[in-house]
């Protein structure tokens, strides 16, 4: 038995001074906490919705399907695989198991951490470090969405722990797993650069260390090329490469580069109408440039939104326990690194400048989301433990902090989750309201939870795919319009008719100024026709279905 864990046990039973049963019951508490907040009823939408459809595209064309373009496909094979194992068939269940895989993957991404941590401090502090990453309240909710981030994670961070290992034969093993990171998500690719760094780094003293690099480029080539030549062979309608890995890496670090966007290419027919296209259905085109406006346009601008959002991420993203430990840490830190670098310090300091890369990106591209950032939680984890170490100094019952860090890091994690839960019953509601718009109209415009739409129209036709239109992307039956630009009951009548806008779906609380015009005083006007109004099914929201009703211009009733 090891004997950090001699010292003072808790109790007399000898298994339970072993650090890899303490290890397992953690990883079995992060299970059931993720569990215990398993969004039952609620579909799975957004970032889960295509590869989750994608999956069952593959089960039903026995291969990678034609013609769609994909970007990170790694997660739908693994759920294909999965799905094909379980026979699993219906919508409903396949998504809960999906949230069970992806929980899964986040609670046993904790024995990587720990042996990360492990590599720089000792197995009771590495325990807490463990727990600090298994009970982060936002992996937590994270896990119960279904998407590809977890798996990613898990790659990301055993290619770190088998790097760190002592066998030199493990560095094979890393490049390969990377290659599948980059299957999940492209971003990966930039792994290879703090791999190929401290990989000469680990093996300066080692003859044959180019030879051995070459070989782990070979086994990442291996793995990387084939799927992109099966990608690009699939899109037989691009005009350039569309493998979802190379295109998207390459083709994104180009339009950051160019200052001005100069040579950006929009391979879309002009609109006259004020009403964007449908939502989830905008051209693609390459490099991939729909998401920039004119204020981004420009390099600098780009950068300044990106640094903005990245600090206020990493600074909200320590909270709700991380903030009173990392701070002390670092400090502790720099004063015992600056003397006393190796391959396994350097390796995560270049990874920890590589990997918020792709943050800056998608936050220069003006996107409110910190989960760019989760891939840190380790270094944060890390950095705590400094701190702890110091604790552990100044106390001699180990045992006793283990367990007093370990419940307060529960329970601040709990006190966040239950202060930041979602409102299942509002999803529920809205998962039905979307049900009732397919009863009613193909065309509608976007509103709040509007993403539960095309999940009700793949139920409504289960176990039947949506088709795929001729821009590669899924062909839901149903459009919705993003309502911009548009500032009078005129305007909105002329501009609807002109992309065929059918029905408004309007809450009585909208965000929009006009449309809370609208449902206040829609019965003075002839162009809306009341179609469902929610006080008939006794819904918690309160909101109206309207027809529109095209006339030459605006016509008010007779009072």
């Amino acid at each position: 038995m090891n004997s950090e864990f001699n010292e003072q046990p808790i109790l007399k039973f000898k298994y339970l001074s072993n650090p890899v049963f303490w290890l397992f019951l953690i990883f079995l508490t992060g299970l059931i906490m993720r569990i215990f907040y398993f969004p039952y009823e609620i579909p799975i939408k957004n970032d889960g919705f295509f590869p989750f459809v994608y999956a069952f595209k593959i089960l039903e064309t026995g291969g990678i399907p034609h013609n769609i373009i994909t970007t990170n496909t790694g997660w739908a094979y693994l759920l294909s695989g999965i799905f094909s194992v379980t026979n699993s068939s219906g919508m409903m269940e396949s998504m809960h198991l999906t949230r069970i895989t992806s929980m899964i993957i986040s609670s046993v991404t904790i024995f990587p951490v720990f042996l990360i941590l492990n590599k720089f401090f000792s197995q009771k502090t590495s325990l807490i470090g463990a727990a600090l990453f298994i009970f982060e309240p936002r992996l937590i909710q994270m896990s119960t969405s279904g998407i590809s981030y977890d798996l990613f994670l898990l790659l990301i961070l055993s290619s770190i722990a088998l790097f760190f290992s002592d066998s030199k034969k493990s560095v094979f093993i890393v490049f390969p797993i990377i290659a599948f990171a980059t299957i999940v998500r492209y971003e990966a690719l930039l792994m290879t650069i703090p791999f190929s760094i401290a990989f000469f780094y680990k093996l300066k003293n080692e003859n044959k260390r180019i030879l051995k690099f070459a070989l782990c480029l070979l086994l990442f080539c291996l793995i990387i090329i084939p799927i992109s030549i099966i990608r690009t062979d699939s899109n037989e309608n691009c005009r350039f490469i569309c493998d979802g890995i190379f295109e998207n890496f390459f083709g994104n670090s180009v339009l950051v580069l160019d200052f001005y966007v100069q040579e950006k290419e929009i391979q879309e027919e002009p609109r006259t109408s004020k009403i964007p296209p449908p939502a989830g259905e905008r051209q693609s085109f390459s490099p991939d440039t729909d998401y920039l406006d004119e204020k981004q346009s420009k390099f600098f601008g780009f950068l300044s939104s990106a640094f903005e959002k990245l600090i206020r991420y990493l600074l909200t993203n320590l909270f709700p326990y991380f903030v009173f430990v990392v701070p002390i840490g670092i400090f502790i830190m720099f004063k015992r690194w600056e003397r006393k670098l190796n391959y396994k310090i350097t390796t995560l300091i270049i990874f920890s400048i590589i990997i918020v890369v792709p943050a800056l990106y998608a936050y220069g591209r003006n996107i409110q989301d910190p989960r760019y950032l989760f891939v840190l939680f380790p270094i944060y984890s890390l950095i705590s433990l400094y701190c702890v170490e110091l604790i552990f100094k100044k106390i001699s019952r180990h045992d006793l902090i283990i367990l007093f860090f370990i419940i307060g890091i529960i329970c601040a994690s709990l006190i966040f989750l239950e202060n930041e839960r979602v409102d299942e019953d509002s999803h529920r509601e809205a998962f039905l309201i979307s049900k009732k718009v397919l009863g009613i109209t193909s065309s509608i415009n976007e509103y709040e939870y509007g993403g539960y739409v095309k999940v009700a129209e793949l139920e409504r036709d289960w176990p039947e795919l949506p088709l795929v239109n001729e821009r590669g992307k899924l062909s839901m039956l149903t459009k919705k319009f993003v309502l911009t630009e548009i500032d009078s009951l005129d305007e909105l009548i002329k501009e609807s008719e002109k992309v065929n806008l059918r029905h408004l779906l309007i809450f009585k609380n909208d965000k929009n100024e006009l449309l809370r015009t609208i449902f206040d005083e829609y019965d003075k006007y002839e162009n809306f026709k009341i179609i469902y109004n929610s006080k008939d099914d006794g819904f918690k929201n309160e909101f109206v279905i309207l027809e529109l009703v095209p006339f030459d211009g605006i016509r008010k009733l007779d009072s």
